[in-house]
């Protein structure tokens, strides 16, 4: 059974337990962002668009949790259909690396 939030995210992102667009469209547009942390627990980690090209690319930070990564949605067209690259950077330091390999899961 899937945790998941039933968003498009959650089809590559299974730790993504809930998303809710909250403000904005475009760059500026923020979400409220659940995703599944160590033991189950949820952890909030809410995103704002930092970069917005339509049919591109998204760039994102996110602005609440332990963690603040950034990342990108990168767009293009395929053979009649969408390829898609999802990259994502976090900086972590002192007790924060000891989550490494929490947050390298998929």
């Amino acid at each position: 059974m899937s945790r998941g939030c039933g968003c498009p995210n959650h089809r590559w992102r299974s730790g993504v337990i809930e998303m809710t667009r909250t403000g904005g469209q475009g760059v500026g547009t923020t979400y409220r962002q659940v995703v599944a942390g160590p033991g189950s627990r949820r952890i909030d980690a809410d995103v704002e668009i930092t970069e917005f090209v339509p049919h591109q690319r998204i760039a994102f930070r996110t602005t609440k949790g332990l963690v603040r990564p950034t990342g990108t949605y990168d767009l293009r067209a395929r053979d009649g259909s969408t390829e898609l690259t999802f990259r994502v950077t976090v900086k972590l330091s002192g007790l924060k690396n000891l989550m490494a390999p929490w947050w390298g899961r998929p």
